[in-house]
């Protein structure tokens, strides 16, 4: 039991270690073509942030379009808990269409690739739990 405890640990900490050396990729269009369409974690900052200051942090879904498409659901808004509804929410931006030039301009994403569904979920919790992401997952 104890090995299969720190088998697991050791797993998470290579997925988070992964993901906060990852490199930052800008949340505008031309850039998003860079994003993989494969599932995995990812975690937003701002450009500028201090080290370890992240926004958002959560993980893709399985049936949805990947990192790639988690992204652009993030910048343009079309789903319930997107990026820039906890933009207004959090008082950064007075408007939905003023948060998405927000993100546009000002925010980026690091990613790992986590193909096993359960896996990504549970990594999910560890992640947020260390992050700590200002405006939550």
């Amino acid at each position: 039991m104890v090995n299969n405890l720190h088998a697991r640990e050791t797993e998470y900490k290579q997925i988070l270690s992964k993901l906060i050396e990852a490199k930052k990729c800008r949340l505008d269009v031309r850039r998003l073509s860079a994003v993989p369409i494969s599932h995995g974690l990812y975690a937003i900052s701002e450009i500028g942030a201090s080290e370890g200051e992240y926004l958002h942090a959560g993980r893709t879904e399985d049936g949805c379009q990947g990192l790639r498409g988690r992204m652009y659901q993030h910048r343009s808004g079309n789903t319930c808990g997107d990026l820039r509804e906890k933009a207004v929410a959090n008082g950064r931006c007075q408007t939905k269409d003023d948060a998405g030039k927000f993100i546009r301009r000002n925010c980026q994403a690091q990613w790992v690739e986590v193909q096993n569904n359960a896996l990504r979920k549970s990594a999910e919790h560890y992640i947020l739990a260390l992050l700590k992401p200002i405006w939550g997952s």
